[in-house]
């Protein structure tokens, strides 16, 4: 077994272990991280954007110990289209649109046995494939937002997850804490 698939198991099961028994709020983002960093081991660009715009959101989980934790408790999960990193690809580059195409039906088969009550796209550049994943998951008249990916467009996307969260939160979406 390669170190990448060895890496690729170990972040699968710690992204089980944050699973909340019901996903209230599903994130889709295009693929793990190439280079090592991955959104449940707390250490990349997603995941310190979004819990700035959560902390910001929700003064109280700044005393959270554990945001990942906390993110689990609001009914919140974060899922990807392809199961391998592609973001060192060019953004135009055949394999990554393919793996794009490629991630659709198993995110579909994945989702349907969650019931969200919304969803956010976290890259605009991959709306098309994650609204046919929601709509083949029977999830299509979910609220849905799509953001921008914070490794380029960190202040925006921080503002407006920061925005949905409060609005979201007031409307009850989110698991109370």
């Amino acid at each position: 077994m390669s170190a990448q698939t060895t890496l690729d198991s170990a972040n699968e099961r710690l992204r089980r272990r944050y699973r909340p028994a019901e996903v209230r709020v599903l994130f889709i983002a295009e693929s793990p991280p190439a280079g090592g960093t991955f959104f449940y081991r707390a250490n990349s660009k997603l995941y310190y954007a979004t819990r700035e715009a959560f902390e910001t959101a929700v003064p109280a989980l700044r005393r959270e110990e554990g945001f990942l934790d906390a993110f689990k408790q609001l009914g919140c999960y974060l899922d990807d289209l392809s199961p391998r990193p592609v973001n060192r690809l060019d953004m135009n580059d055949p394999e990554r649109r393919q793996a794009r195409r490629d991630g659709v039906a198993p995110l579909a088969r994945r989702m349907r046995r969650w019931s969200p009550r919304a969803a956010v796209v976290v890259m605009k550049a991959i709306v098309p494939q994650a609204d046919e994943a929601l709509a083949r998951a029977g999830h299509a008249d979910v609220t849905r937002e799509a953001l921008p990916f914070p490794a380029r467009h960190a202040p925006q996307y921080i503002e407006q997850l920061t925005n949905v969260v409060r609005v979201w939160r007031r409307r009850r979406v989110f698991h109370p804490l």
